[in-house]
């Protein structure tokens, strides 16, 4: 059997003596962990809700007080003995080997899942062998030298057949012609975004790139990032002048957003339907709409689930857990595009930085680090992402709006394909634009956010560019005015709008590729 009695009684131990020890994040476990025996399965349950009720000390009666609402867990417990097992492994129980039980539950499980999924484990763990023998091996292996081990095939296969895994050499300039052919027919461009100024000054959401997007508390980080994933990921959105729900011509495939901070049924989904359906939210949340409106809410959850976006929530995430979660979104799910909402230090992302690297790590270098991984997991599994980040106050004092106003490291400018900042227009910038407003038609509806873009890795138009918008944050859903330099002096940046199959739609003041 792939598991360890003993070592399951004394980490079970551990945990009731340290319920601190599970809300720490160093010690990941699940009930599945506890697979093979029943009874530490279900007792690992109990420990670990009540763990998470804030209890510094678990006993056998806590124990016997939570089991009382779960009946089949109950019969199993006391048919084990259950009480006086807690009783006495906690006394049995020495809490400075924790790190020796759970290593030896965990690659237990490792072992169980890859023999689920068909992969070979007797180079670790030959189950036809004696178990002392396999035991010794097993605990002269960690738990990455385990993955390697497995990674090793597959490692073998990408270096002969994976085509992002061959090593490619050239001489600079050969063959530039057929560049040239393969930029005449399909032009540099990714997947249009919310603003069409935006998506001409980044040349589209591309795959492989990271976009990040700060600004402070409320100012609409969420729901543009919504807006967006909404703008590539639905297949129909809500047109105001058809009066119905319209085919979206820059639809990739769906997409995921990983969020850390909302209820993702009835905070966060919500958000992606008034986008979808253009229904203001606090229309939606007080339940005060028409009957109409209903079936409109109703079809947009329907397009939603044909569209497939995933909602995935993860407020005590890491970067190997982040990592893993791209991937698997990337890989399995085929994803072509994703948010993060946001990078920040959870306490728990430093905490198993520490514990992976045996020093600590500064706030603004973790956020670095965050920041750098998914640009990594970008390029490496073909994605295109979006984040977000806060703001320092330096918005509030610099002339200039750029990457000195992001929380953490300026060095994440580095990192980014295109970086923008989110800042309502001064009174200054509104006095020095009303010549342009007016003559672009928008009257007294002045824009309320200047989007600044202090980084864009491929831009025609240069850098510092102001981008005047009206936002709409009952829906999320963005109109361009004009774009400024960092003088309030007018630019020109051609509106650029996206589709699958022609890659640009004919629409007046769009740029054509």
């Amino acid at each position: 059997m792939l598991y360890s009695d003993s070592a399951g009684c004394f980490l079970l131990g551990c945990l009731c003596n340290e319920p601190s020890l599970l809300r720490s994040g160093k010690y990941p476990l699940t009930p599945n962990d506890f697979e093979p025996n029943l009874f530490h399965k279900y007792l690992f349950a109990l420990i670990n809700n009540l763990a998470f009720q804030g209890l510094e000390d678990i006993t056998e009666i806590e124990i016997d007080q939570f089991m009382q609402s779960y009946p089949n867990i109950k019969e199993k417990i006391e048919d084990e003995d259950g009480l006086e097992f807690v009783r006495i492994v906690k006394q049995q129980a020495i809490s400075g080997n924790v790190d020796l039980y759970y290593q030896v539950i965990r690659k237990f499980a490792l072992l169980r899942k890859a023999k689920e999924l068909g992969i070979d484990i007797t180079k670790i763990y030959d189950e036809s062998q004696d178990t002392e023998s396999q035991l010794q091996n097993l605990n002269n292996m960690s738990i990455d030298q385990m993955l390697n081990t497995f990674d090793g095939k597959v490692v073998e296969l990408k270096k002969e057949f994976a085509p992002t895994s061959i090593r490619e050499e050239m001489w600079a300039g050969v063959d530039f012609d057929q560049v040239l052919k393969q930029f005449e027919s399909t032009p540099a461009m990714g997947a249009g975004l919310c603003s069409p100024y935006e998506t001409s000054i980044f040349r589209g959401w591309q795959t492989g790139h990271l976009l990040l997007r700060s600004g402070g508390s409320g100012s609409g980080k969420t729901t543009t990032a919504i807006g967006d994933l909404c703008h590539v990921g639905c297949k129909e959105l809500w047109d105001e002048k058809e009066q119905d729900f319209v085919p979206n011509l820059n639809y990739r495939g769906g997409g995921f957003f990983i969020h850390t901070e909302m209820d993702q049924k009835l905070e966060l989904q919500p958000k992606f339907i008034s986008y979808i359906t253009n229904i203001p939210l606090h229309k939606i949340l007080d339940g005060k709409y028409t009957e109409v409106e209903r079936k409109r809410l109703l079809k947009a959850a329907n397009i939603l689930i044909e569209s497939r976006i995933k909602l995935i929530d993860m407020p005590q995430f890491t970067i190997p857990l982040l990592r893993n979660t791209i991937k698997e979104m990337a890989i399995t799910e085929d994803l072509q595009y994703g948010v993060f909402d946001y990078v920040q230090d959870n306490g728990i992302a430093g905490k198993v930085y520490k514990n992976e690297v045996g020093t600590a790590i500064r706030q603004d270098m973790l956020l670095l680090a965050i920041v750098s991984d998914l640009k990594a997991c970008a390029e490496e599994f073909g994605v295109g992402i979006l984040s977000m980040t806060q703001l320092n106050g330096q918005e509030k004092v610099l002339p200039v709006i750029d990457e000195h106003c992001l929380f953490g490291s300026k060095s994440m400018k580095n990192k980014v394909d295109g970086g923008v900042i989110l800042v309502p227009p001064t009174k200054k910038e509104l006095e020095h634009t009303k010549v342009l407003r007016d003559k672009r038609g928008f009257g007294d509806e002045s824009p309320n956010m200047v989007s600044h873009i202090y980084k864009g890795r491929f831009s025609k138009y240069g850098q510092n560019l102001k981008v005047f918008q009206k936002i709409d944050y009952g829906t999320g859903r963005i109109e361009d005015c004009y774009v400024t330099n960092i003088h309030d002096a007018p630019v020109h940046v051609d509106k650029t709008y996206v589709e699958v199959e022609n890659e640009n739609i004919s629409r007046p003041d769009a740029e054509r590729l």
